[in-house]
């Protein structure tokens, strides 16, 4: 049995693209596989709070040190953020674009994630990430054209920052799928149906490749999507 994160970081929750393709690859993978288990994190709905000084001082006291009842909380709150993360085989992320980046609320979402310790540790070569062996699946909806050679290349800040600190935690098998959305292209419902068809083919890949691995023989099968 596999276990899930599906995240959705859309703000918008009437008509988010995002979510709508995000529910329907765990759905089709569900019943593909329906004895796998998913975590469900809504961060419009249940809001994670940003990294404060209670934090910061509760992870750096030395062992024994008393803490006060704001840095156990805020502790508290992180060491569950991470427990759930570290508990997942697999990733799915809904990260819409909002103004060249990720949303504010996936932002706190990351700097809970990221501990020295439990999803970073410190190697020969400095910080490295301890999540290794994991699959992570993001859709990215964006009102423009941010692909490369296109006229917003260089203003895209989500999916480089998005591949470099999943990346520098270890995870290394990233699909991510770009979705542009705008009410002002006629062809919204098109591209959409297009980042359907590359969905169903992430889900086949991880499935080829997760009963490669139970058969022993480890066959990599091209990411199409990455």
């Amino acid at each position: 049995m596999k276990t899930l994160l599906h995240i959705d970081a859309s703000a918008n929750v009437a008509g988010s693209v995002s979510r709508r393709l995000s529910a329907g690859f765990i759905s089709d993978w569900l019943d593909a596989n329906p004895g796998d288990a998913v975590n469900y994190r809504d961060l419009n709905a249940e809001v994670v709070p940003v990294v404060t000084s209670h934090l910061l001082e509760a992870i750096y006291s030395p062992p024994g040190t008393y803490l006060s009842e704001k840095q156990r909380s805020a502790l508290s709150i992180s060491d569950a953020l991470v427990d759930e993360f570290l508990a997942a085989d697999m990733f799915v992320f809904g990260v819409p674009m909002y103004n060249f980046t990720i949303p504010g609320s996936f932002k706190a979402y990351i700097d809970q994630v990221v501990r020295v310790g439990r999803t970073m540790g410190r190697g020969e070569k400095g910080l490295e990430g301890l999540v290794k062996g994991r699959k992570m699946l993001i859709i990215s909806t964006r009102a423009g054209d941010y692909s490369k050679g296109g006229p917003r290349e260089d203003w895209d800040f989500h999916e480089p920052y998005l591949r470099k600190i999943f990346g520098w935690m270890g995870i290394q098998d990233i699909t991510y799928v770009p979705v542009m959305n705008s009410r002002n292209h006629a062809d919204q419902e098109k591209r959409v149906v297009e980042a359907e068809a590359l969905l169903r083919g992430t889900a086949d890949r991880w499935n080829a490749e997760i009963q490669a691995a139970k058969a022993g023989n480890g066959t990599a099968v091209p990411n199409l999507a990455a």
